[in-house]
């Protein structure tokens, strides 16, 4: 979690790379999403984000 963290710092120094700075943040955050559920599935849990 904390390479999407620093990429989002790294990414809002260059202000003209918005729309890829949009991109990385919504598949970062899929992403996340997806290994929290695989993870809580993989443990029997079923916690909600």
């Amino acid at each position: 979690m904390w390479v999407i963290i620093s990429t989002v710092k790294t990414l809002q120094l260059q202000s003209w790379h918005d729309q890829m700075f949009d991109k990385i943040i919504f598949v970062g955050i899929k992403l996340s999403m997806q290994t929290e559920r695989t993870m809580h599935a993989d443990t029997g849990e079923s916690e909600e984000l």
